[in-house]
């Protein structure tokens, strides 16, 4: 198995995709988690998340000690270092490259399900499993959520796969 780092969070994208094709969310919605209520962060959508275009204040900067290596090497509880962070620009009007929004996406996709195991079956039963993606691993932090943003692994060949998924427009054998 190779670890996809950044290639996991195209998991997390596509997991996203399958609670919104099924009604549980939108892409547009707003007021995501309560921590942000009593503020302008309430605006943020799940697709300013997704494309990185939140306003949140993160550095992602793997040369010197940053947000990002905090985050992946210190934290238990991964997503609550995004989630407490200032905005600092205006959502969809400020791209920043942000592992910490898609571990937030995660941690979003978990407050979805009634419980902590519906969660982690859901990625491998609504999608892994389905496309065939045997060898794949998605770990979590000491807190139980994946780490969406990185923590992926799978053989080239499962990786493969995945890529076919996109390149076939999220059609796998005839389902989309």
């Amino acid at each position: 198995k190779i670890l996809g780092w950044s290639m996991t969070k195209s998991i997390t994208s596509a997991v996203l995709g399958l609670l919104e094709k099924e009604g549980r969310v939108n892409a547009e919605q707003d007021h995501l988690f309560t921590d942000w209520e009593n503020d302008q962060r309430s605006k943020i959508t799940l697709n300013n998340l997704l494309q990185m275009n939140s306003g949140l204040e993160w550095v992602e900067d793997y040369n010197n000690i940053s947000d990002v290596s905090k985050m992946l090497f210190l934290e238990s509880d991964m997503p609550n270092i995004q989630l407490h962070k200032k905005l600092v620009g205006s959502p969809n009007k400020s791209w920043n490259y942000s592992s910490g929004t898609t571990n937030l996406l995660s941690a979003f996709i978990r407050n979805q399900f009634k419980s902590h195991q519906e969660y982690l079956d859901y990625w491998y039963s609504g999608l892994i499993d389905k496309i065939g993606m045997r060898s794949m691993l998605i770990e979590t932090d000491a807190n139980g959520t994946y780490v969406g943003s990185s923590y992926g692994w799978a053989t080239p060949r499962d990786w493969g796969k995945f890529g076919l998924l996109y390149l076939h427009n999220g059609n796998w054998n005839g389902a989309q």
